[in-house]
């Protein structure tokens, strides 16, 4: 008498999301519904996860686990974009940057009243020990000129690093308004929603999600 061999199916589960693609920015979350479908009597706890996320994008279960007790469960997948970050570096660079200009500028009629000083200091100390200088007139009198070019020189940077300043400000705020008036373009990624049981029974669902900028 011949024996009668009975195939078995391999008891697992199917996982698939609701709907399959979604949006997601800094301000808002792309969800989904996740179903785990039992087969062939599975009864395990089913864990659930993501792979394939980029950088920044995180997403969470609601419940993490499900247990199909012979039929279908489902949970909640909320996925999220962080913030970007570094925004505002560039334009605290430039702020400082003339910032120092503008204080270095400042400094200018210091220095030529300290040049003016010291030149009438040195006729002055030449006339008292009767060693003046040749021509101490022409000496006191090119350096109230070096002073007052170093002063009118000094004005201007200032003038001209405020302009440059205002100009960088204009700059920045033109390309600041070319970005909110376009905007960062929009990147599509693939995500892999996963499923797996205690019993190494594993299952996978994909899902489209677009950041946007």
């Amino acid at each position: 008498m011949a024996a009668k061999l009975v195939a078995t199916a391999t008891p697992g589960f199917q996982l698939s999301a609701s709907p399959a693609s979604g949006q997601a920015s800094s301000s808002t979350t792309a969800t989904t519904t996740v179903t785990v479908t039992p087969q062939n009597g599975f009864s395990s706890t089913v864990t659930l996860g993501c792979s394939g996320l980029p950088a920044g994008v995180s997403c969470k279960f609601t419940p993490a686990s499900v247990t199909p007790n012979g039929a279908a469960v489902t949970a909640s997948l909320s996925i999220s974009v962080a913030s970007m970050a570094g925004a505002g570096s560039a334009g605290g660079q430039g702020a400082a940057h003339s910032g120092a200009i503008l204080f270095a500028a400042s400094q200018q009629p210091i220095l030529a009243l300290t040049m003016l000083l010291g030149c009438a200091g040195a006729c002055f100390a030449a006339f008292a020990g009767a060693r003046c200088l040749p021509r101490p007139r022409l000496v006191l009198a090119s350096c109230s000129l070096g002073a007052l070019i170093l002063v009118g020189c000094g004005g201007g940077s200032s003038s001209g690093s405020a302009g440059s300043s205002g100009s960088s400000s204009g700059s920045s705020s033109s390309s600041s308004g070319s970005s909110s008036s376009g905007g960062t373009q929009p990147s599509t990624v693939t995500i892999q929603i996963t499923g797996s049981a205690a019993n190494v029974v594993t299952s996978s669902a994909s899902y489209t999600l677009t950041i946007n900028g």
